[in-house]
């Protein structure tokens, strides 16, 4: 078993392919077209941020996770958009936002948070829903940490942020990250090597991996070596740093815990830890999904946001 993980690790950072760089508003355009959204762009703190919008009522921000974008809730918007006004960002470092790859820009989610936050001042959006997968799910928490008076209601899906998380990930990706292999995997990211990834370790056995979804990545995370080094640089800064275990408790905002089964990533021991720690907290699990929910189940994970948004106390 050890060998074939070790092949299949080996075979997911051994190609070399980059794909044809498009600019921004190509690129833009192309990923807007699909959903359908509005594409748009904001500056906050002089990073000029990408961002998804689409339908109308009250508003509700996307956040998505490590080296995703907004792109990524592709097959969740335009079914919240029936109800809410969504805004599905590209947080600095990632998709089509700016990749300043300077000393003084650091991508930790305490940051991503301000600038959340800040996005939110520039678009004056006072108070929203606001949702987050993965990282995006632990920036979220430290949104409403730090200004639950601009947090309607919290919904955290297949979070990090917990001191254990890196302790429990497949041990293939132990080793990467013990090894320091995140740099020249992702200087020679392939697009097959990359779905084998996405295959090992962020879908449920039974479920295809989307084309849609590694197209993304390949256009915004892997399009230029500009790209990848940032995608470097955010994975050193920001996956798996500045724990919140301490400081979820202290969460007050109603907040809705939803988690993919078979999650190997971030397992759902963990959502059933967010569950003791976070006061109120409604944990949903979601059957046959491992950790990219939005993809993977995106009717379930809006039925889950719905219901819960409907609830004036967020209980059952």
């Amino acid at each position: 078993m050890n060998r074939i993980c070790a092949i299949c690790l080996v075979l997911v950072f051994a190609f070399w392919g980059c794909s044809a760089k498009l600019t921004k508003i190509e690129t833009a355009k192309k990923i807007s077209e699909k959903i359908p959204a509005k594409s748009a762009f904001v500056k906050v703190d002089n990073l000029e941020l990408h961002y998804l919008e689409a339908g109308s009522g009250d508003p509700m921000i996307l956040i998505h996770g490590w080296l995703c974008s907004g792109a990524s809730w592709e097959k969740v918007i335009p079914i919240l958009a029936e109800k809410f006004h969504v805004y599905a960002i590209d947080l600095p470092g990632h998709g089509l936002s700016d990749k300043p790859l300077t000393d003084d820009i650091r991508y930790s989610t305490d940051n991503q948070a301000k600038w959340v936050i800040g996005f939110m001042d520039r678009l004056s959006i006072e108070k929203a829903y606001i949702v987050g997968h993965s990282m995006g799910g632990e920036i979220v928490a430290k949104i409403a940490l730090a200004a639950p008076q601009r947090v309607k209601k919290l919904v955290m899906v297949d979070a990090t942020g917990l001191e254990k998380n890196p302790k429990i990930i497949p041990f293939y990706l132990r080793m990467a990250r013990g090894l320091h292999l995140y740099s020249p995997a992702f200087r020679m990211a392939f697009r097959t090597g990359v779905k084998i990834f996405l295959r090992l370790s962020m879908y449920y056995s039974e479920n295809p991996v989307d084309e849609d979804f590694v197209e993304q990545l390949m256009l915004t995370t892997f399009a230029s070596q500009k790209d990848r080094k940032c995608a470097i640089k955010v994975t050193n800064e920001g996956l798996f740093k500045s724990f919140i275990d301490d400081r979820a408790p202290a969460i007050t905002t109603p907040t809705l815990l939803v988690w993919g089964k078979y999650d190997k990533v971030v397992p759902l021991s963990l959502g059933k830890r967010y569950h003791d720690l976070i006061p109120g907290s409604k944990l949903v699990v979601i059957d046959k999904s491992g950790h990219i929910v939005p993809f993977e189940k995106p009717q379930e994970l809006c039925k889950a946001i719905f219901l819960f948004c409907d609830n004036a106390q967020g209980q059952a």
